[in-house]
């Protein structure tokens, strides 16, 4: 672990399943698409070119959704007013699979639904207070930090990483550095010396928001399995609104921390290539 940040490689903590969910009012968010061979029974509803539909009738359509048509009526449920859904908002299967989004969205009047990128995890955050040390660091221990999702807030203001602090511009840049920790047991957050990067003052409040994932074991494979709202979410006369989600697609990608076999090999690999694009010969 020592020698690969040497070697210029960067090891990686458990990596959250990623994907997208489809929020909305409404509880037929997450009905299929249309087929025009299928039987359908009353109520049923439909995708249609993004668009929304429920089944008047019983029959095997012949014909494509049309509110015009006798066999189906259009489901326009849009909200009265717009929805904010704020960044770090929880989703589940009702139970302990939990994702959250990584950016603030908002569902308008004009939309039947949304689709929000999410992250397998439960956001979390931790509250420090600076010493005022030169080169200060802070250790959070938890072997659950997702690799990329995270945020570093000093005294309210949102602080920017950086991978050296070196390649900081002059002593009063808001840059701070994140590195694992040997073991994978947790992370050291780093700030600088009022010449490279600014110095923490004593008692400068630190807050670590950060997502806390399952890695490899959080892969969702299960269409419709994530389903559940558990935040209060409001709209924007301040309403709570009884939001419905819907995952229409796998959920994937996660992996646990990067092992040690895998770091031995990578990191005189990154070294001897300069960390660039290589042809078969190198």
């Amino acid at each position: 672990m020592n020698e690969s940040k040497i070697l210029g490689d960067s090891d990686h903590r458990k990596v959250g399943a990623s994907g997208v969910i489809r929020v909305g009012i409404d509880d037929d968010i997450g009905s299929s698409d249309y087929n025009s061979v299928v039987t359908y029974k009353i109520n049923d509803t439909v995708y249609y070119n993004d668009i929304l539909y429920k089944s008047k009738q019983d029959s095997n359509l012949n014909e494509q959704p049309d509110i015009e048509t006798t066999w189906w009526g259009l489901l326009d449920i849009k909200p009265t007013n717009t929805i904010s859904i704020p960044k770090y908002s929880i989703f589940s299967d009702g139970a302990n699979l939990k994702v959250t989004n990584i950016n603030t969205e908002n569902l308008t009047t004009t939309d039947n639904f949304i689709d929000i990128e999410v992250i397998q995890g439960i956001p979390k955050s931790i509250t420090n207070i600076a010493l005022g040390e030169v080169y200060e660091e802070i250790n959070i221990d938890n072997v659950s930090i997702e690799n990329s999702e995270y945020e570093i807030y000093v005294n309210g203001v949102l602080w920017t990483e950086i991978s050296d602090l070196r390649l900081t511009t002059d002593g009063t840049s808001k840059n701070y550095v994140i590195s694992n920790k040997l073991d994978f047991s947790g992370v050291i957050l780093k700030f600088g010396n009022d010449t490279f990067g600014k110095k923490l003052e004593i008692g400068d409040v630190i807050l670590f928001r950060y997502v806390e994932t399952l890695g490899v074991s959080g892969n969702i494979s299960t269409i419709g399995i994530i389903n559940t709202s558990e935040s209060t979410i409001y709209d924007s006369l301040s309403n709570t609104i009884d939001l419905k989600c819907y995952n229409l697609q796998q959920l994937d990608g996660g992996s646990n921390e990067e092992s040690i076999e895998n770091i031995r090999t990578m990191g005189p690999n990154v070294f001897q290539t300069v960390d660039r694009s290589v042809s078969k010969l190198d």
